[in-house]
């Protein structure tokens, strides 16, 4: 789905601005908490819709908490301002897990042991105490933005339809207005196609006259490379009668 498809592109430009560009946090804590979602989608067999949506929610945490720091990039959606001495690792490993955490409950210990080993090697002081303050916040409205944001609906689709009718293949719960809220995109129905033409358009006619013309066996028109992909000539059976 191209909402879907937006929704990736716009994690790997944020992991590549934080994993990047410095002084921002060690590229190795962004990564080793995608690394964490990624297993815990895997462990817990999550459709790549819902996870999408986790690592948006986890990665968008962590890129505002760390740009409140150095303030080098447009926030997203929030207002977070921070002191430059706080720790960007510390924000953006807290940021993560309180994410984590607000969608798998169940995995608390497992969690907690990993932001643990993230934080360990900071040293304390009023760094790291900020920064864990910091990813706190920038977690806790990230999950407050997306808490309404359909993504809990429970799907109704159910594709019946008659001759002429069309029915989107598209299942409508990451599709439609009224299902989950985009995270760049106005709407979900902003990039959608248009339906297929009407049963008694000229462009139903216009395509089997072009199906019968080019994938006859005794064809005139159908040029060398299309008889190569279409393997037309190790056909052993008679090609099928096309019928209006």
């Amino acid at each position: 789905m191209k909402n879907s498809s937006w929704t990736i592109f716009r994690l790997s430009l944020i992991v590549t601005l934080l994993a990047a560009s410095a002084p921002l946090a060690r590229a190795d804590v962004i990564m080793d908490w995608n690394a964490k979602a990624d297993a815990i989608a895997t462990e817990k067999q999550i459709l790549p819709a819902p996870h999408s949506r986790a690592l948006s929610m986890m990665h968008v945490a962590m890129f505002e908490a760390v740009n409140a720091i150095d303030r080098r990039y447009a926030p997203y959606k929030l207002a977070l301002s921070a002191d430059r001495s706080t720790s960007r690792e510390a924000a953006a490993a807290v940021a993560a897990h309180d994410v984590l955490l607000s969608l798998y409950p169940d995995l608390k210990p497992e969690l907690d042991a990993a932001l643990t080993s993230s934080l360990v090697p900071i040293a304390d002081g009023e760094s790291k105490i900020a920064g864990i303050g910091l990813g706190k916040e920038a977690a806790m409205q990230i999950i407050a933005l997306r808490e309404n944001d359909g993504s809990a609906a429970l799907e109704t689709y159910r594709p019946l339809t008659t001759a002429g009718a069309y029915v989107p293949t598209t299942v409508p719960l990451f599709s439609i207005a009224g299902a989950t809220t985009p995270w760049v995109m106005t709407s979900g129905s902003q990039y959608r196609p248009g339906p297929p033409p009407a049963l008694g358009s000229e462009l139903w006619t216009r395509d089997v006259n072009e199906i019968r013309e080019v994938g006859s066996r005794t064809s005139v028109i159908r040029t060398p490379e299309q008889t190569t992909v279409g393997d037309f000539g190790s056909l052993s059976v008679p090609a099928p009668t096309i019928r209006s």
